[in-house]
């Protein structure tokens, strides 16, 4: 069968793009199709959704969902695997590899640990490549391309040896639990999930520049519409870096962030800029006292919404980090309930406030 998937110089694969002909209705949803790159050996089978109307000689483009011994099957309905991943389960499935990657079966220390500990791990990787299987795995393609594509093969191979580590786990056989993961690493398992892992990082959301900004080298171009007003901010509150505490309280965010394996960003507006595993985050830092606490929120507040406007993140979360806890009643109510902005602060070096929670999960 292998050799049958090369046609026309074309290898076709679960997720592979295709472009196909609807030739004949076989009943309410699925058309037998014919592609130029699918040998003719197999039967096309186009599955279509209920909102599409095909006919004879109609074209578009599929995804292949299936592949049997006589028939081919392609849809570009998205309950079939086309979902994006989340930016929740991207940092989950980057915890849960590197997790897998850092695991040391020479390590006398993680020998004495027991091995259902590494049960979640395993379970989560496996699920990466049953996924090859999973006709109506809602993320099936992206997780597919991420791993590079295995072959049915190679999938196979790594989940019989997770077969056997699981059954070791269950019987707590230590012995034979090293040496079945000593083959999973002879396996391709390390090269398809450092290649997954490059794929989830560079499909995180990056921070542009804004609207209304240039950047020529390392020289910044703002523009005569905003020149005023954003030099103006820029001045008080973005080129005043010498202020020790401004410094200090983004410097313990940023440890924050990166404690939870979070990648900070910054850019000549935005202090901080994070994806969290609930989505984008624009954090603004301020420096607060007794006489200026109000003016600050007020300017943070009105800057949050401007650059959410400007860098295009409709969904970012918005956030306030002070150098200290706000000391006006009445301040964190409306900022938590009314503007919806999450709140932390610096307590003896220690970033706390009543979004904490928020940040870390």
């Amino acid at each position: 069968m292998q050799e049958d998937l090369i046609y026309n110089s074309e290898y076709i694969d679960i997720g592979k793009e295709i472009e196909a002909v609807a030739i004949k209705q076989k009943n309410k949803n699925t058309w037998l199709g014919f592609c130029k790159t699918i040998n003719p050996k197999f039967e096309l089978l186009l599955i279509v959704s209920k909102y599409e109307k095909p006919y004879v000689g109609y074209i578009n483009k599929y995804k292949i969902i299936e592949i049997t011994q006589t028939t081919v099957k392609a849809s570009n309905i998205i309950a079939f695997g086309q979902k994006n991943i989340t930016p929740r389960s991207r940092m989950t499935y980057i915890n849960k590899i590197d997790d897998f990657l850092s695991i040391d079966i020479s390590s006398e220390t993680q020998r004495a640990l027991p091995l259902k500990r590494y049960f979640p791990v395993l379970s989560m990787i496996s699920m990466f490549f049953r996924t090859k299987s999973k006709l109506k795995h809602p993320t099936r393609f992206a997780i597919l391309e991420g791993l590079g594509n295995p072959s049915e093969k190679e999938c196979s191979e790594i989940l019989e040896i997770y077969e056997q580590l699981k059954m070791c786990i269950h019987t707590n056989n230590i012995e034979m639990f090293y040496q079945e993961f000593d083959k999973l690493r002879q396996t391709t398992i390390y090269t398809r999930l450092n290649s997954f892992k490059k794929f989830l990082m560079d499909s995180f959301e990056k921070l542009e520049e804004p609207i209304g900004i240039r950047k020529k080298g390392n020289e910044i171009k703002i523009t005569n519409d905003i020149k005023k007003r954003i030099l103006s901010d820029i001045e008080k509150e973005k080129l005043n870096w010498a202020n020790s505490e401004h410094e200090k309280t983004l410097k313990i965010l940023m440890d924050k962030l990166k404690e939870y394996k979070y990648i900070p960003e910054e850019n000549v507006l935005i202090d901080c800029f994070a994806v969290l595993k609930s989505g984008p985050a624009i954090f603004e830092i301020k420096s607060i006292t007794s006489r200026n606490e109000l003016s600050q929120v007020r300017h943070a507040v009105s800057q949050l919404y401007e650059y959410r406007f400007r860098h295009n993140l409709p969904k970012a979360s918005l956030w306030i980090v002070f150098s200290e806890k706000p000391k006006t009643e009445w301040l964190l109510e409306y900022l938590l309930n009314d503007r919806k902005i999450n709140i932390l602060w610096i307590e003896y070096n220690v970033i706390v406030g009543p979004s904490l929670t928020k940040l870390i999960k």
